[in-house]
């Protein structure tokens, strides 16, 4: 190099004395796979932010009131005499919007002469516990549900004569829940 360049390099700028810089080249398959994952790499981080993010805030929920059954008084089915047993029969209005599922039927001593009219008769009550769901109140129209309770009531083989053939009446209630 002679005198001449070797000042004419000095005095020349930086940009100038720097060979130009080359950026790599990619190929179009190379650049789609590249693209692909930058894009992939932003949505799993923003997934990551969406399900890991946490928040507070208020709100309110209520539930509906359970309206109470309605049941008609168990006829007795069948013949009832004495040292006997019989089925009862009655039905079960649910005036509610869901279904309600009874457990079970209890004796509702509060009505007649402990459950049963005629008085003086030594009747019993056995309920099964096998469960019913009486169906939700379609529209204007309550649920309702027949129901046969087999050999519920019995007579004692002591009971009076003229407790035979006599037009019983049981008086029941439900044990009884919102069904899911």
């Amino acid at each position: 190099m002679t005198r001449a360049r070797r000042a004419a390099a000095h005095r020349a700028t930086p940009a100038e004395r720097m060979p130009p810089r080359r950026f790599p080249s990619f190929s179009r398959p190379s650049l789609l796979a590249l693209t692909v994952a930058a894009i992939s790499l932003l949505g799993s981080a923003g997934a990551f932010a969406y399900w890991t993010s946490t928040g507070s805030g208020n709100g309110t929920g209520g539930t509906a009131t359970t309206v109470p059954l309605t049941l008609t008084p168990g006829a007795v089915s069948g013949s009832l005499f004495p040292g006997g047993s019989a089925s009862v029969v009655l039905t079960v209005s649910n005036p509610n919007l869901s279904p309600i599922r009874i457990g079970t039927f209890l004796l509702d001593t509060t009505s007649g002469t402990s459950g049963f009219t005629p008085s003086g008769c030594s009747l019993t009550f056995t309920a099964p516990t096998t469960g019913w769901t009486v169906p939700a109140k379609s529209g204007s129209t309550n649920g309702t549900l027949s129901v046969t309770l087999p050999s519920a009531v019995a007579m004692a083989a002591s009971a009076a004569s003229a407790c035979q053939g006599a037009n019983i009446t049981v008086y029941l209630a439900a044990d009884y829940l919102k069904a899911s």
